[in-house]
């Protein structure tokens, strides 16, 4: 098994910081509707900063090294294993170089909505998942493994699938195209625990699915099999057997 596409929403605006600003502060959010704008979070925005980092090496930093460092600092800023389960995503910006000739970049932290845009939102999403995934659960219209984009919808409009709790991390890739397959079936042998957990048992023309990353995804940081419940015909509200996620 593979994932559809990792997410991937960037910073839509082409404004840079001034080479002389240090980084934007972690905590502050960022309006880009525009150009980029720093605001307080309580503002209408759609990217929050998590982390910002000045780095001593002369090269500049790669798209790959950024994005791993982006989604490893997602967990601890949303204060959860299972940000992958949530609609909440990471990206960077950057990177640029301070008066001092030092590479700098950002981590932001943003909510994915429909058409693979980011939601325009107020509050502070540091914490958010303390509690688990409420209202910032994964639900798709179709299965998780359809072609073409994702298609993200709030858990009480009609959709087919849920992202559950019980992600599970993949520490490594076996070479290969067989061990891309080996990751897969443990991603769905894992899953079949809190599939059930989650639905109180069985539900029928409901099942519990693994979706392991791709060897391409993993590099770039995005280190986590998701576990999702699908449901063969559309359902309105989450499918767990308390109500909530």
């Amino acid at each position: 098994m593979t994932p559809a596409p990792v997410p991937t929403a960037t910073p839509t605006a082409t404004a840079t910081p001034s080479a002389d600003k240090d980084s934007y502060q972690a905590g502050i959010c960022l309006d880009t509707a525009k150009t980029i704008r720093e605001v307080t979070c309580d503002r209408p925005h759609n990217f929050e900063v998590m982390l910002s980092k000045r780095l001593e090496q002369r090269r500049r930093p790669s798209v790959r090294s950024m994005s791993r460092t982006c989604w490893s600092a997602l967990k601890t800023y949303l204060s959860s294993t299972d940000t992958a389960a949530s609609r909440l995503e990471a990206t960077h910006y950057g990177p640029w170089k301070g008066k001092d000739g030092k590479w700098r970049f950002s981590c932001l932290a943003a909510e994915r909505g429909r058409n693979d845009k980011e939601v325009r939102r107020t509050g502070s999403l540091a914490g958010a998942l303390a509690g688990g995934l409420g209202a910032f659960q994964l639900c798709l219209e179709g299965e998780p493994l359809d072609e073409g984009p994702l298609r993200v919808v709030p858990c009480s409009r009609p959709h087919r699938s849920e992202a559950i709790p019980g992600v599970m991390a993949v520490d490594d890739f076996p070479p290969g195209r067989k061990g891309l397959m080996k990751v897969g079936l443990r991603a769905g042998l894992h899953c079949e625990k809190p599939g059930a957990a989650y639905l109180g048992g069985t539900r029928r023309g409901a099942e519990s699915r693994g979706v392991a990353p791709t060897r391409e995804a993993w590099l770039d940081g995005f280190t986590d099999a998701v576990c999702f419940v699908v449901s063969k015909t559309p359902v309105k509200g989450v499918m767990k057997s308390t109500g909530r996620p």
